[in-house]
């Protein structure tokens, strides 16, 4: 129905279409890596402009314009969608890292953000995602082509340390009991005890399940 291949590594972003959230720049990322990866972009209403842009730029690239939350799932957690792009500028906050990272899981895609607004303060570069210019598709490009390059080994490292991050800071438990420490310091021991014992549950349930 989307036409997506499911023979070649995917380059996945998603979200409304306005301008700032950046769309072309993932499309002229993609025509630099000549092939290398097949850019899927979900958005809604239809975007006439990346229909134009990718005719301009001679590539192959699937335009979803519809929201399909059970395809958005589908497509982070498949081993084929090698990266997530979220480029957006000055995003105020977005949970496109936390909602990619419990997808993807041991196998999923891995995490690219903007270096502008609230996305960049979810992902530290090349630790649990990377962060990119989101006004630049030469610097998109050479990320995408690292991760490219990574070994299945380090890939699952960076899923690793980006699903225990949500798990640490994104939950509703570890807001309320952060909240708690912080408002009441002669808790914030037990407070640190108990989240760390539901993040542990937690983690086996999305992780070791997985």
């Amino acid at each position: 129905e989307y036409h997506i291949p499911l023979d070649r590594p995917l380059l996945f972003s998603w979200g409304r279409a306005v301008e700032y959230k950046r769309f072309d720049i993932v499309l002229q990322a993609a025509a630099r890596l000549k092939g290398q990866i097949h850019p899927v972009v979900m958005v809604i209403p239809r975007y006439e402009r990346l229909i134009k842009l990718r005719e301009e730029l001679g590539i192959e690239a699937s335009l979803v314009f519809a929201f399909d939350p059970e395809l958005v799932a589908c497509l982070l957690q498949w081993e084929n969608t090698v990266v997530a792009a979220s480029l957006a500028f000055n995003e105020p906050f977005g949970l496109t890292p936390a909602e990619t990272r419990v997808h993807a899981r041991k196998q999923g895609a891995l995490m690219v953000v903007s270096n502008t607004g609230g996305l960049v303060e979810q992902v530290e570069d090349g630790v649990d995602g990377f962060v990119t210019r989101q006004d630049d598709p030469d610097d998109v490009a050479r990320t995408i082509a690292h991760i490219l390059e990574m070994s299945e080994e380090e890939k699952q490292r960076i899923r690793q340390a980006g699903l225990k991050r949500v798990l640490r800071e994104y939950t509703w438990s570890s807001q309320i009991l952060r909240t708690l420490a912080a408002v009441v310091p002669e808790i914030a021991a037990v407070a640190e005890e108990v989240r760390e014992a539901i993040m542990s549950e937690e983690w086996e349930t999305l992780w070791d399940a997985s």
